[in-house]
């Protein structure tokens, strides 16, 4: 990070959506964001009559109702519906892909990098997270970014719809098949076949 010299690969998103909305003139009135190891399976198609945006469920996203939420959000009123998390949650559990409204984006961008900037620097976030990679004081969840993106939205009053199965994993067992295939995990294909993104480091 330029300022913090804080190193997070997670930085990228956010400024990456700053940035191209900087240099871009957006004339759609809805953009889809996925992540590089996602692939689409199925068309999301956006919703003129509401105004909310659509996004996958997240339910490790603990801090959405707990006192990171509370420190990072505090004039967010919590929420009484179940739309994309649990009643009296002050931000909704919802991240990896989104699709939106383009002025609804353009209010949340520089607000998500600014609550993931925030939620990497407070030193409780480790415990409050619900990262299982941040086991111990000092450690910055790597679901920063995730909850720069929650947070975001909450302070931008943009909500969710998180329709159940519209992305999954490789692997998951599925009632119809997902609009999203996720690469986030190791996948394994039988006894012969196995794939995990993270292996580009090796």
């Amino acid at each position: 990070h330029p300022r913090t010299g804080d190193e997070s690969p997670a930085y990228n998103k956010p400024m990456a959506v700053i940035d191209w909305l900087a240099k871009t003139d957006v004339k759609e009135d809805y953009v889809l964001i996925i992540d590089a190891d996602m692939v689409m399976r199925r068309p999301i198609v956006p919703d003129p009559s509401s105004s909310l945006a659509t996004s996958a469920f997240f339910g490790y996203m603990i801090g959405v109702n707990n006192e990171l939420a509370v420190k990072h959000i505090p004039e967010v009123a919590p929420r009484d519906d179940e739309l994309a998390g649990p009643r009296g949650r002050r931000g909704d559990k919802a991240g990896g892909f989104t699709m939106m409204q383009t002025d609804q984006l353009r209010k949340v961008a520089p607000l998500w990098l600014q609550y993931t900037e925030d939620v990497r620097a407070d030193p409780d976030a480790w415990k409050l997270s619900g990262d299982q990679y941040a086991t111990k004081p000092g450690d910055k969840p790597w679901i920063s970014e995730m909850y720069g993106y929650s947070f975001a939205c909450a302070k931008a009053d943009v909500w969710h719809k998180t329709p159940l199965g519209m992305m999954r994993y490789p692997g998951y067992d599925v009632q119809t098949p997902p609009h999203v295939l996720h690469y986030g995990l190791l996948w394994n294909v039988g006894d012969d076949y196995a794939f995990d993104k993270h292996w580009y480091y090796n």
